[in-house]
C-alpha cells in the first residue's frame, strides 16, 4: 500500500453525476479525489491508492457501500481511513445509527456544498 496523501478523498458511486458533484465541490477545497464505480472497485482503489478519507455511496450494483465498507474496515482495522455513506435515501439517513453503524457518518444527496464541506475537513482533522 502507498502511504496516504493529505487530503486524499476517494468518492466512489455507481453514478457519474453524483461522482462528478462531489469532485467539483473537493476541488474547489483544493483537496484531491479518485474515484470508483462500484463497492468492488472501491475497495481495489482503496488499497492501491491509501485515501485519507472515503466517500462510500450505499445503494451499488456488485458490492453495496455497507458489504464494501465492512471489507475495507476489515483488512485495514485500525488503519483504516474515515468512511462517509452517502445515500439519496433519506429514510436511510433517519435509520443511519442502527443500520449503517459501519460509516463514520452518513450524508444525504443531494449535497449542500458547505455540509459536505464541513464533514470533510472534520474527519480530515482526525486523521492529519
Amino acid at each position: 500500500m502507498n502511504s496516504p496523501k493529505k487530503g486524499l478523498i476517494l468518492v466512489v458511486d455507481d453514478n457519474q453525476d453524483s461522482r462528478d458533484i462531489v469532485k467539483r465541490i473537493l476541488i474547489r477545497e483544493q483537496l484531491t479525489t479518485i474515484e470508483a464505480r462500484d463497492g468492488q472497485e472501491g475497495i481495489e482503489i482503496c488499497f492501491e491508492e491509501s485515501p485519507d478519507l472515503i466517500l462510500m455511496d450505499i445503494r451499488m450494483p456488485r458490492l453495496n457501500g455497507d458489504q464494501a465498507t465492512r471489507i475495507i474496515r476489515d483488512s485495514l482495522g485500525d488503519e483504516c481511513p474515515p468512511i462517509i455513506g452517502l445515500t439519496g435515501d433519506l429514510l436511510e439517513i433517519k435509520g443511519s445509527s442502527r443500520k449503517h453503524d459501519v460509516f463514520d457518518e452518513v450524508l444525504g444527496k443531494p449535497y449542500e456544498f458547505e455540509t459536505l464541506t464541513n464533514i470533510v475537513k472534520r474527519h480530515l482533522a482526525k486523521v492529519a
